[in-house]
């Protein structure tokens, strides 16, 4: 009896230790995750520094290297021309988007007063009077609450519509504020990053060493292998994405080449970049395209850009999971899964942000960081 009370005695306290040890990892967890969150905003300029330096550091080794330049000059030359070349392509851009902003709002009347005289046409057509005639005299006859309640829903709908144009024309006009707004503390931050850039990649691997020195030696080889499944999995999910925007812009460009619209090489360019960005993507030029050639009679090429619209929606969903997969290193059917979750966490967003955290998963798997915690957690007590 006092054998069977020693061996429960032993495993309640294994039990206590094992559920002692899962809080802790559980707490240093979520610990880590508002210590990052918050962290965050004070460290990006130094995490934007860090990419930039990993991105040029193989020029820079090259030109070390192979053209035997000091790596001081070797990282200032590069620095400086990635600098040009960001100032460069944000020039371009801008004035770009400030040259076609202002034809836009320079041709905007024409197309408003097209869509005005066609809807002028169309509602004076012999056709659609009698059809308001015919449905006048519907309402007419029903009773008084009915025609209340008639009356009262095209007026909420007037009101609402009114109010979207309204919400739209704000959300807008604050977003344009807040990009000049923003510009200032965006500068600031850059220059920082570049700064902080040039003295990280001149300083890469003693950086490096140090950080590892001060590592234990399991949590160093961890860390190995973590950076070099993220490293790889990154370049494939640039690569992957790359493919697909190159699909994107091949498919605009054929099918609006056969349709015969102009431009059809410059649309295809600019739907593909469209289709890069999570919250716009090609139905953001598609939809408005096929709506606005609807409303002017021109049914055709209407119908035409919808159908366009849906090839690429579909397209893109079957070959996103194998493409995506393929290149990072992941199960197609995990990648499928892990873009439906982070649609449906964290909204169209998700469809970048679900493989990302799944090829973190997947990291540190391959890393045997789970098996690792496990371990730690289901340690017998006699092992301490």
């Amino acid at each position: 009896m006092d054998a069977t009370l020693g061996r429960k005695t032993i495993l309640s306290k294994t039990q206590a230790q094992v559920l002692l040890r899962l809080l802790i990892v559980l707490v240093s967890i979520i610990g880590l995750f508002f210590l990052l969150r918050w962290l965050l905003p004070l460290v990006s300029p130094f995490i934007i520094a860090w990419l930039i330096a990993l991105i040029i550091n193989p020029i820079v080794n090259f030109l070390e290297k192979k053209a035997k330049m000091p790596r001081m000059l070797a990282v200032m030359l590069t620095l400086g021309l990635f600098i040009l070349l960001v100032i460069t392509l944000f020039t371009f851009l801008t004035a770009k988007i400030i040259i076609e902003l202002t034809q836009l709002i320079n041709i905007l009347p024409v197309y408003l007063n097209q869509v005005q005289a066609y809807l002028s046409h169309f509602l004076t057509q012999e056709i659609v009077l009698n059809l308001f005639n015919q449905m006048e005299n519907i309402v007419a006859s029903l009773d008084p609450i009915y025609q209340e309640k008639i009356t009262e829903t095209i007026r909420s709908g007037i009101d609402y519509t009114t109010q979207a144009a309204t919400k739209l024309f704000v959300f807008l006009l604050n977003g344009l504020l807040g990009f000049f707004t923003a510009l200032p503390s965006t500068a600031l931050l850059l220059i920082i990053s570049f700064a902080a850039a040039l003295f990280i990649s001149k300083d890469w691997y003693r950086i490096r060493n140090g950080i590892i020195r001060m590592m234990p030696q399991k949590m160093a080889e961890s860390s190995k292998l973590i950076w070099g499944y993220l490293r790889k999995a990154a370049f494939g999910f640039i690569w992957a994405q790359a493919i697909l925007i190159s699909v994107t812009g091949a498919l605009v460009v054929f099918y609006l080449m056969i349709l015969g619209v102009e431009y059809a090489i410059t649309i295809g360019l600019v739907m593909a970049l469209f289709d890069l960005l999570p919250y716009l993507g090609v139905g953001t030029i598609l939809i408005p395209w096929a709506v606005y050639c609807l409303i002017i009679g021109d049914y055709k090429l209407g119908i035409a850009l919808g159908i366009l619209y849906l090839i690429i929606a579909i397209a893109r969903q079957l070959l996103e999971p194998k493409i995506v997969g393929d290149n990072v290193g992941l199960d197609p059917l995990l990648t499928l899964i892990a873009l439906y979750v982070g649609i449906q966490v964290f909204g169209v967003a998700g469809a970048l942000i679900g493989p990302v955290v799944l090829v973190v998963l997947v990291s540190l798997y391959k890393a045997n960081v789970f098996r690792d915690l496990w371990s730690y957690i289901t340690r017998p007590l006699h092992s301490e």
